[in-house]
């Protein structure tokens, strides 16, 4: 679907505009053709009358007392003064008027450029799209195809984008001023307000392009990556030379680059990238080789697991797979990241920057998701590769055991983590200490659908973990010893293997890492967490005043009425005729009533609300309130409907019907109201209006529970 609305944006748009300059040039060269030859006739007029104006005033030079007699039968009579005035006044109208003139020339170059710029658009599209479709086919040769072809199409596209968008917005513009100037020129009376607003859609068009112009230095920037936030800190060779020492020895082993920064972690897994990093909260920016260890992970991995870990992530500085980390990796990622940002962003605009955005905005999409398939493929045979070089690192074993392992302990961390979110301010400042704790009293097992997840990695994507053990050469579930090995429990109050090999020599213990991490995690949420209740609070604030939705019954009664008093009318007239007429007189009378009862009822439907919607919930019905935390889900239905989803159980107060506009369903725990329209108000408009009210309901609900929670703390 996504592929053939491209095609129709950047294919099918741009014929649509050169047909309709096409078009539009056809029109103007008839009306110049008209001008030429208004000009010969003109031109020969105009000789004419200057000619009788010297001989006039030549008599009137010798004989200034000369009558001059005109009309059909010489019945008028003037002297010369008179003469003149009137040979004046036919010259002036004789005389063709070159402000329209010049707007039909004006007219000629705007049909011709729109069909130049509608062309050009549709070259460039079709150029973008044959470089894109290329690059991505040769991605799948190789790493290095895939690398070079990237770099080329991202290169390329953006200046095919800001081309095609100028040009398409151009075009439209200048089809919008041709018939602005076609209405404003053509001796037609309109209404001066069709013709100012024709003007002022033009003007607001190209004002659009102007800024969209303006702005294509962003469209530039979109195809280079952002720096990705990371919240963490960086430890340096003279803080900690053993845990360095620790990570030479193993890029040394599996002849991989060594890393130029290694940063410690709480909310990511291991990785490794070369993309540009922002070190938060302290926005220090790192360029270059960068490990990533996840402290609270590497606590409840053994030395051997971890090494495999880093092993396999120092693999993707090794070989043929080094220049695409290096190179390829980071550059993918932030253009991914700048591409979601734009998704977001793209429903903030006018409707003209929207219908000129989007096809730049298509066009981009498609460039990724062409080179996602490419990006998929060698993601998984880079995983594992780099998986072998962790075997190769700290065998078989160990590697096979820290991938269980580390999809077991994910629940524990995820447990700590939700315990944090939940109450920030009463969270322990060592988070390290709080999930060794939770650790040492949680049986760990084997979590099957986590197993066919992919690991949590911020620039890209790894095969499932159930795969990769697989490739490994170990079946799954695995064998009981290595199951034992990865879900076995971390006993309490024991030194941790990290701090002897990666602490002693150190400036810095891993209680001071830990605390600092966790500080910056919790002053990080913390900020989270005000932000989302000031946007509660912020939504909260809408809905107080109750609104109440009429059913438009207006047209329906109308209706009803004429044909009541035609029926009504036919009926009477033809009453007092002969007995077989006055059958049928008494049958349209009968008409006449059922259209009468008609509007009755329209006229009860228009009185009585179709929802009335409060802070409490909505009403259908003066018996039938339903309360929003009663509604589970809702949406409107192409017939101007509304279909509600009702928790379980909930039925209580429906019985005994809803009126004649809604149908409850008692399997479902459904309810559906069928209006036939609404009265000042759009389909759309009563969907913002019930999301408006239900939103601001459950906001205000968890705002209560958040103080409620609060004073709980503090007692």
């Amino acid at each position: 679907m996504k592929t053939l609305k491209l095609l129709g944006f950047v294919l099918l748009l741009p014929l649509l505009l050169g047909s309709i300059g096409f078009w539009q040039s056809q029109r103007i060269g008839v009306t110049l053709k008209e001008d030429a030859l208004k000009r010969v006739i003109a031109t020969r007029e105009i000789t004419a009358l200057q000619k009788e104006i010297t001989r006039v005033k030549a008599i009137q030079a010798r004989e200034p007392n000369t009558v001059f007699t005109m009309g059909d039968n010489s019945s008028i009579k003037l002297n010369a003064a008179q003469v003149l005035m009137q040979l004046d006044s036919e010259l002036s109208q004789v005389k063709l008027d070159p402000t329209k003139l010049m707007a039909h020339t004006w007219q000629q170059y705007l049909a011709g450029f729109s069909v130049v710029a509608a062309l050009l658009a549709l070259v460039v599209g079709s150029f973008g799209l044959l470089v894109v479709f290329i690059a991505s086919l040769n991605a799948m040769r190789s790493r290095g195809a895939l690398l070079r072809g990237f770099n080329a199409a991202r290169g390329l596209l953006p200046l095919l984008i800001v081309t095609l968008t100028m040009t398409l917005g151009l075009s439209f513009c200048s089809i919008l001023i041709f018939e602005a100037l076609a209405s404003f020129f053509s001796g037609v009376r309109h209404d001066a307000r069709l013709e100012i607003g024709a003007v002022l859609v033009a003007l607001a068009g190209f004002y659009t392009v102007f800024r969209l112009l303006w702005s294509s230095p962003s469209t530039f920037k979109r195809f280079r990556p952002e720096p990705l936030e990371v919240l963490g800190q960086r430890i340096a060779i003279t803080e900690a030379p053993d845990l360095w020492a620790f990570i030479k020895d193993l890029a040394k082993k599996a002849n991989a680059l060594e890393p130029e920064h290694i940063i410690f972690g709480l909310t990511d897994s291991f990785y490794v990238t070369s993309g540009v990093l922002q070190l938060m909260p302290s926005k220090s920016v790192l360029e270059g080789r960068t490990l990533h260890l996840p402290l609270h992970e590497v606590a409840l991995l053994s030395q051997e697991e971890t090494a495999a870990i880093i092993g396999h992530e120092l693999g993707h500085f090794s070989g043929q797979d080094t220049e695409y980390s290096q190179r390829f990796i980071p550059i993918y990622a932030g253009v991914s990241r700048n591409m979601q940002n734009l998704a977001e962003q793209l429903g903030t605009g006018s409707f003209i920057e929207l219908i000129i955005l989007q096809p730049s905005f298509l066009f981009s999409s498609w460039f990724m998701e062409r080179f996602d398939i490419a990006v998929q493929h060698w993601s998984r045979q880079r995983e594992f590769a780099a998986d072998q070089v962790g075997i190769q690192v700290a065998g078989a074993t160990a590697s096979a055991s820290a991938l269980i392992r580390v999809a077991a302990i994910r629940e524990i961390i995820g447990e700590v983590f939700d315990a944090i979110y939940k109450n920030p301010s009463t969270a322990s400042r060592d988070f390290i200490a709080t999930v060794l704790a939770a650790a040492a009293n949680h049986k760990l097992t084997i979590p099957l659908d986590l197993l066919e997840q992919s690991a949590t990695h911020p620039t890209d994507t790894h095969p499932p973990t159930s795969q990769r053990l697989e490739a490994m050469g170990v079946a799954f579930p695995p064998r009981t010893d290595l199951a034992l090995l990865a879900l076995r429990r971390n006993p309490a109050n024991t030194k941790l293997w990290l701090e002897e090999s990666w602490f002693t020599q150190s400036t810095l213990t891993l209680t001071q890492i830990s605390e600092q991490l966790s500080t910056d995690l919790l002053a990080n949420v913390l900020e989270q967490d005000l932000a989302y209740e000031v946007a509660l609070q912020e939504v909260a604030s809408q809905g107080k005043q109750e609104v109440t939705i009429y059913e438009n019954t207006l047209s329906m009664m109308i209706i009803s009425v004429l044909l009541t008093v035609l029926f009504a009318a036919i009926g009477g007239s033809l009453l007092f005729s002969d007995f077989a007429t006055k059958i049928f007189a008494i049958v349209v009378l009968g008409v006449a009533a059922f259209f009468a009862y008609l509007v009755a009822i329209f006229y009860r439907r228009g009185r009585d609300p179709v929802l009335h919607l409060s802070i409490e919930g909505l009403q259908i019905h003066k018996d039938h309130l339903i309360p929003w935390k009663a509604v589970r889900n809702w949406q409107t239905l192409s017939n101007g409907g509304i279909h509600f989803i009702l928790e379980s159980g909930f039925d209580s107060t429906l019985k005994g019907g809803i009126g004649s506009r809604g149908v409850f369903q008692k399997k479902t725990n459904t309810l559906k109201l069928i209006p036939m329209s609404y009265r000042k108000l759009q389909l759309v408009q009563v969907f913002q209006l019930i999301h408006q009210y239900q939103a601001a309901s459950l906001a205000r609900a968890e705002l209560v529970q958040r103080q409620v929670d609060r004073s709980a703390e503090e007692l």
